[in-house]
């Protein structure tokens, strides 16, 4: 009966697609058929709930930062101020990258990622802490995970896989964050700590249009939803990284939410970490 009743909604939804011409046609190729059928499925099962919208996205319209840019935002709704900036470029394994740099209220602490602009969009290589104004741990990620695909249509989900190599340098090692130590641009074995099994997924969830810092209304954001789960292989524990983030057209980045947690083995605990920040500088738009 159940197994009748569902062979019924499928052929109610085609036919309520086919009635409507191309409503119902999910993936835009201008057929109703087995993407459709599936589609029904997984709509009666509870998996999804929204196909990909017929609109393409380019990321570049949205984020596309250069050398140079600072932008600077309200911490946990006003207990620090911070900055995102892009100052420099710097080559890994020959590559030639963007430092995206996150920092908050302590000089000379921050973290920074080395991101590039390829062909399928904005990709990670490699990801930095540091403290004093030196690295304290970097980590060459491979193959490097995407960040932003460059184009995109609401409702798409986009999943890699990855390592993460994770290096370490004795206390006793200086190594300057301004790059002029090649320790800091090249995998060191003499610093190895860990190795980390990655899985990450980008959701681009919908447009909307959001209100920051109580009073400021920036219309037609993007949302994304990003997953991290990490599994480190040499040490056991395992840490997840979940990140909700806003992005408006020729603006950038003005809203997000990063929520950290990490698993240890030892205690049986997991410690979680919630971080908002907001864009500051940005007026309300005017009628």
């Amino acid at each position: 009966m159940k197994r009748g009743l569902l062979l019924i909604v499928i052929v109610g939804f085609l036919v309520c697609s086919v009635q409507a011409e191309t409503k119902g046609d999910i993936n835009d190729d201008g057929q109703l058929g087995l993407p459709e059928a599936i589609y029904a499925l997984q709509v009666t099962a509870g998996i999804n709930n929204l196909p990909p919208s017929n609109t393409e996205y380019d990321i570049l319209d949205y984020f596309n930062p250069t050398i140079g840019d600072v932008y600077s935002f309200l911490l946990n709704g006003g207990e620090a101020t911070g900055t995102l900036s892009y100052p420099v470029t710097e080559m890994v394994n020959g590559i030639e990258t963007i430092r995206e740099v996150r920092s908050g209220n302590s000089p000379g602490t921050y973290t920074f990622e080395n991101i590039k602009l390829e062909d399928e969009g904005w990709v990670r290589y490699k990801d930095n802490e540091v403290e004093n104004g030196n690295i304290v741990e970097y980590a060459y990620l491979t193959p490097s995970p995407l960040m932003f695909p460059r184009f995109f249509r609401v409702g798409e989900t986009f999943t890699s896989h990855h390592l993460r190599t994770e290096y370490e340098p004795p206390s006793a090692i200086i190594i300057p964050a301004d790059g002029t130590s090649p320790s800091a641009l090249t995998p060191n074995s003499d610093y190895f700590d860990e190795v980390s099994i990655l899985s990450e997924t980008v959701k681009f969830e919908k447009v909307e249009d959001i209100k920051i810092l109580d009073s400021v209304e920036i219309k037609d954001c993007v949302k994304i939803l990003t997953s991290v789960g990490a599994v480190a292989q040499t040490a056991g524990d395992s840490q997840s990284r979940n990140v909700i983030t806003w992005i408006a057209p020729g603006v950038g980045i003005v809203k997000q939410i990063r929520i950290h947690c990490e698993f240890d083995p030892d205690t049986k605990s997991t410690e979680c970490n919630t971080y908002v920040s907001e864009r500051l500088g940005l007026a309300a738009p005017t009628e």
